[in-house]
């Protein structure tokens, strides 16, 4: 039989805003997540929580090609809704298997899965509930959950907990891009699977400890960082622990939180030795930072914006090219793009 894990993964500066998880959003149909994941010997994220963190995990490799893709949708379109009668959405995989959710806009709920290829059904008969917002900074969410499958004729029953605890929020520094104003969930996941192989029963604990940056609002995560343990029978066995990274590859690239960032006006457009930001809330004191459109942060200002509520900066040392212009002022985020002739 084979041992079967089930898990559904999503600067030295002024002080950021504290990101509030409030609600879930609405997943379009199709919606797609894909990563790429590696292995991770990093910094462990245990010691970097708190308010204000930078997070620079801008030396982690990746591969060139994407490690796995979910694409959400309706569940008119899956052969085994019928299993997941209160399911309101589903996602398939490229291996062809399907994970059943019930989503709302303050509880993400995992129903089971379906398994391609072994035509094996994981059924929550009590449901885990992987988050519940609104999740206040510093604050846990937590659930109990349990079910059952059956894989190469061998029926086994498991229960488990998890627990969310938003611990953490600041900047993230990536490959993909610099994320500010990112927060950091961190989940525990502890299941442990009984199977009765003819009499002789064993049980089979996973425990998985991991960090997500994500942003309100967002179905998924920008990165993460998994470790798993393994025991068998309550003996831990180091040799099949793992602790990976995982980087979202269907975002933009260095656009942070584009979601939730307010509308500015920039002009000239295309501009080229200063520019003009304008928003109907803009006033006093602010942040700038122009990205380049890879990611990387190629200036900073500090600047006023006046009573006609515009903000000016000077961008002479900017190349031609396309670039994002991000502005926080009095806990708002503005960001528009900029083309620089």
């Amino acid at each position: 039989m084979k041992k079967l894990y089930v898990l559904l993964s999503l600067l030295s500066a002024p002080a950021i805003a504290q990101p509030a998880f409030d609600a879930f959003p609405t997943i379009a149909n199709n919606t797609t997540s894909t990563y790429k994941t590696t292995d991770y010997t990093g910094t462990a994220p245990s010691s970097t929580s708190g308010s204000n963190v930078t997070w620079d995990f801008s030396d982690v490799i990746f591969g060139t090609e994407e490690n796995s893709t979910t694409v959400y949708t309706n569940m008119a379109s899956s052969t085994h809704s019928s299993t997941f009668p209160t399911a309101n959405l589903f996602g398939r995989n490229t291996d062809g298997s399907e994970i059943f959710l019930n989503v709302n806009s303050t509880t993400q709920t995992i129903l089971g899965q379906h398994i391609d290829g072994e035509d094996v059904y994981i059924i929550h008969t009590d449901p885990e509930i992987s988050l519940t917002l609104p999740l206040a900074y510093n604050a846990s969410t937590s659930d109990n959950f349990e079910g059952h499958f059956t894989w190469d004729d061998y029926y086994s029953t498991y229960t488990g907990t998890i627990m969310t605890t938003y611990d953490a929020y600041g900047t993230l520094i990536t490959p993909n891009g610099t994320f500010t104003n990112i927060g950091r969930l961190k989940t525990v996941r502890d299941e442990t699977q009984t199977t009765d192989y003819d009499g002789d029963v064993h049980t089979f604990r996973y425990v998985s400890t991991t960090y997500s940056w994500q942003y309100p609002g967002e179905f998924d995560s920008r990165f993460t960082i998994d470790n798993i343990k393994d025991y068998h029978d309550g003996v831990f066995n180091p040799a099949t622990e793992t602790t990976t990274a995982s980087i979202n590859t269907a975002t933009v690239t260095g656009l942070a939180n584009t979601s939730r960032a307010a509308y500015a006006l920039v002009y000239p457009q295309p501009a080229k030795n200063e520019i003009n930001i304008s928003a109907a809330e803009l006033l006093g004191e602010c942040s700038a930072v122009i990205y380049a459109i890879g990611g990387e942060a190629v200036l900073n200002q500090q600047g006023s914006a006046d009573a006609n509520h515009v903000l000016t900066l000077d961008i002479q040392s900017l190349q031609k090219g396309m670039y994002v212009v991000e502005v926080n002022n009095n806990d708002k985020l503005y960001r528009s793009k900029l083309i620089v002739n």
